[in-house]
């Protein structure tokens, strides 16, 4: 029979000392979890732990190199080293004696402990906990009122599964809520995307993917009956309100919600499918969103096929391990130039996304990872709409040629010139792959040194993206912005020439344990005052407003004195003259093409489609971040929770010890207070708020005037939270997609 664990301490004070003891006893029901994953599946007899080598008494350790095993020696609790955390990383664990590997149970969901100094220790107040020197402790459980005996049934701490017995719902005395959240990744235990939880009022289960409705189960009429052959049980009076399934002792009636939002049952049947709404129609529980991006349409759905190959060229990655398969499929879904995901991950974690033109952009075959390919509603005469768009594209290029060559600022390069000067797009004088297609070193017929960006045939720029690009960079006077020198349009080929940087890309050498020592403090420095001064001039002084969407370290060029130049506009706006002095602030429907920009994005921009001057300065944050650690954003992740290089300094400053985040490469080269006024500035310009980050003048003003007045930073922005835009920018200024943009013939 299937038998579940309670896990119960007692304590027994006496006048000279208090005795305690931890006892493991069956209960007849499914296991259920505390922290993790399986809530303890024990197939025995009560095991009760009395003796020395199976008790653990007050003031007793267990660390990585012994176990604490049952009676009968048929399971052991002990610490396990993570195959998928950072080195060293280990997690407490109960697990069948002799099968390490079949994980049963786990202590530290969310926070891994260094496996040489982990302990488990019973104290002499009834608290069971973890400790390391790493770390603080994590109080596995502590009892309210030490002089009682105790019973922690432990089913106020649900985690992805719900079981007989177990409470989903709120208790209104203690604010507690019961819900089930789902895992991150496939083999990563730590808090993922879903949630499983009883609004009290509606009287609905819910499934959330941060925080956003996917799945209702409808209003529960009845205080009893049946969901999927299930037998559940409403309780609500003024001290709490809760579901909870109330018989059978078979497997197959525990719920688990798995790391996609698929609530299944004990046998795999399922019971709600959060991970097939797609916010179109309300069809089995779907919850119906206001907006869908419009590129999508009734009836898309992903579909999962295994082993994908696809062109390289066509696969972009987001390497950042606090997202799960419900954030990948979620990003994917929002942007229009992806057409299916798998993990990164082997853990099933960050996202792999694809790209292609046509079902000829991929081939499949059987056997090995999952992928999820987004299949297009057939009614949608996709023919017809290709045929039109080939029309309309080759309508654009032509007008494009015509108006440049009546330009005298634009230098109009023929093909042939294009393709000497790149020995034919030799793999030889390929410099680097861009956003939007590769970038080629080449030599003029005048003899200079070139970068010429090939916008390939699958690029993700279109045609109206080339001609801001060029409309944008032909505009420019200013020393930290990158000088076009000329295009090229032949074709469907689409081609720009740009002045040659000798020492490519910031991110070529900060991100380099080899290479950024080479970079010291004064450099470092130096470019971020010339980044600063770039941003200053987009948004202030340039005939033309201008948003840059899409800064980065990659995009931040270096010239022959390591002087930053700022590049690749294919994303930015422009608006009019007099609209320079406004708070200008613009939505979009869905996020931007270039995927490894999501760590520079501003939440607003991420999550809500809203850009303005401020997306910019929250960008700048982060590269500066990035400049003084020597550290990717998206490359940081804190196991304990979804923190990133914005709130690791967060937390350093608010220790008081900001200089632990500088790269260790600067050695002695730095100026302390040049670097926490660095660290600082980057945290205002990181804040929740777009309302409250600095302009770029006032930036500016704070790197270059040491006696400026710095306010304190509040709170940076998380991923996790949604209250981004706070609404104080009025509706008037407010933008969509289609906002009639300024061109040259404005």
């Amino acid at each position: 029979m299937n038998r579940t664990l309670f896990l119960q301490i007692n304590y027994h004070p006496t006048e000279k000392e208090t005795s305690c003891s931890v006892n493991f006893q069956y209960l007849t029901m499914v296991c259920f979890l505390f922290v993790l994953r399986y809530w303890l599946l024990w197939w025995s007899s009560c095991i009760h732990v009395i003796v020395a080598y199976h008790s653990l008494k007050p003031g007793e350790t267990l660390n990585f190199t012994t176990e604490l095993c049952s009676e009968n020696n048929k399971f052991c609790i002990g610490f396990s080293q993570s195959n998928y955390a950072e080195y060293n990383s280990a997690y407490l664990r109960i697990y069948p004696k002799g099968q390490d590997s079949q994980l049963v149970w786990v202590g530290n969901r969310n926070q891994f402990v260094n496996k040489d100094s982990a302990v488990l220790l019973l104290d002499h107040t009834g608290a069971l906990k973890i400790e390391s020197k790493d770390g603080k402790p994590i109080i596995l459980y502590s009892s309210p009122q030490p002089a009682n005996n105790t019973m922690a049934t432990l089913f106020d701490y649900p985690t992805d599964e719900l079981l007989p017995g177990m409470k989903l719902g709120v208790n209104f005395k203690s604010g507690h809520n019961w819900s089930l959240v789902s895992w991150l990744g496939k083999l990563n235990p730590s808090l993922g995307a879903f949630s499983f939880e009883r609004e009290p009022t509606s009287r609905e289960l819910m499934i959330k993917r941060r925080g956003q409705l996917c799945w209702t189960s409808g209003e529960l009429r009845n205080n009893n009956g049946f969901i999927h052959n299930t037998q559940y049980t409403i309780v609500s009076n003024e001290n709490e309100s809760y579901f909870t399934i109330t018989t059978s002792n078979e497997y197959t009636k525990i719920w688990i919600l798995l790391e996609t939002g698929q609530l299944i049952n004990g046998n795999g049947g399922d019971v709600a499918r959060a991970d097939m709404c797609y916010g179109y129609n309300t069809n089995a529980g779907c919850h119906k969103w206001e907006e869908i991006p419009s590129c999508r349409y009734r009836g898309d759905a992903f579909n999962e096929v295994k082993e994908v190959f696809v062109n390289p060229n066509l696969i972009y990655v987001l390497d950042n391990s606090s997202y799960g398969p419900g954030d990948c499929r979620a990003i994917c879904w929002e942007n229009c130039s992806f057409d299916g995901f798998t993990d990164y991950y082997v853990d099933g974690t960050g996202c792999t996304f694809m790209h292609w033109n046509s079902t000829e952009g991929a081939n499949f075959a059987s056997g090995g990872q999952k992928f999820y390919i987004l299949v297009k509603n057939t009614h949608h005469k996709e023919k017809k709409r290709k045929g039109t768009k080939t029309t309309m594209l080759d309508s654009a290029i032509k007008d494009l040629e015509d108006e440049f060559k009546k330009r005298q600022d634009l230098k109009v390069f023929n093909y042939t010139s294009v393709l000497s000067a790149t020995n034919d797009f030799s793999p030889e004088n390929k410099l680097g792959q861009g956003g939007f297609g590769p970038v080629y070193k080449g030599i003029l017929p005048t003899g200079q040194e070139a970068a010429i960006k090939r916008l390939s045939k699958t690029s993700r720029q279109g045609i109206l993206e080339f001609k801001n690009e060029l409309m944008l960079i032909s505009e420019f006077q200013h020393k930290n912005l990158v000088q076009l020198l000329g295009c090229c349009i032949h074709e469907e080929e689409r081609i720009l020439i740009y002045e040659y940087m000798p020492n490519k890309s910031l991110d070529f050498y900060l991100f380099d344990r080899n290479i950024s020592k080479f970079l010291d403090w004064k450099k470092r420095f130096n470019i971020i005052e010339g980044i600063s001064q770039g941003l200053l001039y987009l948004h202030k002084y340039s005939r033309l407003k201008i948003i840059h969407r899409d800064l980065k370290a990659s995009n931040i060029l270096l010239d022959e004195n390591m002087n930053p130049k700022i590049s690749d506009f294919g994303l930015a706006k422009m608006f009019a003259e007099q609209e320079s002095t406004a708070n200008t602030t613009c939505k979009t429907l869905f996020l931007p093409s270039v995927v490894d920009n999501i760590g520079y994005m501003s939440p607003e921009y991420a999550m809500e489609g809203i850009f303005s001057t401020m997306s910019d300065v929250y960008s700048f944050g982060v590269l500066i971040l990035e400049i003084v650690s020597g550290r990717r954003n998206t490359s940081f992740y804190d196991v304990d929770r979804p923190i990133n290089l914005i709130g690791h300094p967060w937390e350093l400053w608010n220790q008081g010890v900001s200089l632990q985040l500088m790269d260790p490469s600067l050695g002695d080269s730095f100026d302390p207070h040049e670097v926490k006024r660095c660290i600082h500035v980057g945290l205002l310009c990181a804040e929740q708020s777009a309302n409250d980050r600095p302009t770029m003048s006032r930036i500016v003003s704070l790197l270059t005037n040491e006696s400026a007045v710095v306010a304190l930073p509040r709170r940076p922005a998380f991923y996790v939270e949604r209250n981004f835009y706070d609404g104080k920018t009025s509706s008037t200024e407010l933008c969509t997609n289609d906002i009639e943009e300024i061109t040259s013939s404005s």
